[in-house]
């Protein structure tokens, strides 16, 4: 089992910040993910997959990223309200 952690420090092209974020991952071989529980469904978690689209739009042109550095191609759910703990 191998974990890592690792900073993740985001800006744009002329030096505003986008995200700044501590985070982890973790490689397990099978055997360690056998008994492995998950977390608990919550109905609200589940309920999401027949929710129709919200007038909420997003600007997927900006920033102009592009072939390996276009992290994110598609949003399934946006909750302009932040969801369970508030984010927004």
């Amino acid at each position: 089992m191998t974990l890592v952690s690792f900073d993740v420090d985001v800006t744009t092209g002329d030096g505003r910040q986008v995200l700044d974020l501590k985070t982890q991952f973790g490689f397990f071989p099978p055997s360690s993910l056998v008994r492995q529980a998950g977390l608990p469904p919550k109905p609200h978690f589940t309920e999401a997959f027949d929710l129709r689209p919200a007038t909420t739009q997003i600007n997927m042109q900006e920033p102009k990223a592009h072939g390996r550095m276009k992290m994110i191609d598609e949003i399934d759910f946006c909750d302009p309200n932040g969801g369970e703990a508030a984010l927004a």
